[in-house]
Parts: C-alpha cells; structure tokens; sequence
C-alpha cells in the first residue's frame, strides 16, 4: 500500500523518537483505519486518491488544503 513506501525524510524518524519498524507498524494501522471506509469509494481509483490524501495531510509539507 501506499502508505508503506518509505518517501520520507529518513531524518524525521529520528526527529520524532521512532526506528523503521515501529514506521511501519504506523503503515499497518493506517492501512486498517482506511479499510474502514472501503465501501465509501466506487472505484480503485477514489481510494487511491483517498490514501494519497491522508498521506498528505500526514506529511511534514508546509501548506495542506483539503477545500476541494
């Protein structure tokens, strides 16, 4: 899953207290989370979009909109 690949900064986990295997246990529980809302999305591609969101919104980006 999305969520899983490791595209970001390899200093932030050592920023925040956490090595590469307690990263990837945070993958899997998101992974559960959003299994949540499967029947909210019609096609492959809405939960695509859905994910890649969720990833944003958890990203270290300076400026996040959600208004579309």
């Amino acid at each position: 899953m999305m969520l899983h690949q490791p595209d970001w900064n390899p200093e932030l986990l050592a920023e925040i207290g956490l090595d590469v295997q307690e990263a990837g246990k945070l993958g899997t529980l998101l992974d559960e989370y959003l299994a949540s809302f499967e029947d909210c999305y019609h096609r492959d591609e809405q939960q695509k979009h859905g994910e890649t969101f969720v990833k944003g919104l958890l990203s270290d980006l300076d400026r996040k909109s959600i208004w579309r």
